[in-house]
């Protein structure tokens, strides 16, 4: 599994993973997509997702396929740019913009047209604010916000390591830190609480999400899809 959000138009919890994306509408699981290794997943609004990793025997996209789209909630993608030359192992959207990290931090406004953004170190995960101005990384020096989209980046000093981090709303970013705690911060990014403890170590997707009024961790291990309420 390498990604996973709610879709905000019916709350739906889609996954990606190498065998395709997936839906968990029900107890079980169910494949919406062609087979394809989705290795950046992202929602970008409503039946509309964004996506990137590698195609399937049966899928006509280039190798990597750069950034896809999809606006019928998975069932079906297109290439939007960057195909047979990025592989976003790192991807986040809002309707106006979508950052992903391929090496480099790339943005884009129209899904086509790209600049790279500053990259201060490597880092693990990237999340964009819902109005597309505030960027998020999680690095090995902390996390840092730009708010920019980018061009510049200040580390958080009151939050701790994070692996990854999301925002669930304009105002509330939900991560998790290398030691397991699940944090909330409810002033976009400035300071956080602890709210709980993820039940696994080896989570290897995590995004956040408002359900209704009930805000959410979203986790993935290589072996279930963990939803805490925080």
């Amino acid at each position: 599994m390498h990604g996973l959000a709610r879709d905000p138009a019916d709350g739906t919890l889609y996954v990606g993973t190498h065998e395709g994306l997936f839906s968990y509408a029900t107890a079980e699981p169910e494949l919406v997509s062609p087979v394809m290794d989705f290795m950046g997943f992202a929602v970008a609004g409503p039946g509309e997702f964004v996506a990137s990793g590698h195609p399937g025997p049966d899928v006509e996209l280039a190798e990597p396929m750069g950034l896809i789209r999809s606006v019928d909630a998975g069932r079906t993608w297109a290439e939007v740019s960057r195909g047979g030359e990025s592989d976003f192992h790192s991807l986040t959207a809002s309707p106006s913009a979508v950052i992903g990290y391929d090496g480099a931090l790339r943005r884009t406004q129209d899904g086509t047209t790209w600049d790279e953004a500053t990259l201060p170190e490597p880092i693990a995960d990237v999340a964009l604010s819902p109005d597309g101005q505030v960027a998020l990384i999680t690095t090995e020096s902390g996390l840092q916000r730009s708010p920019d989209q980018g061009d510049t980046w200040e580390v958080v000093t009151d939050a701790p390591l994070m692996v990854y981090a999301d925002w669930a709303d304009p105002d509330t970013v939900v991560g998790l830190s290398v030691d397991g705690r699940i944090m909330v911060s409810t002033d976009g990014a400035s300071t956080f609480e602890a709210r709980g403890e993820a039940p696994a170590a080896d989570v290897v997707a995590f995004s956040a999400s408002l359900e209704g009024e009930q805000l959410e961790a979203l986790l993935a291990t290589q072996d279930e899809v963990i939803v805490i309420p925080l």
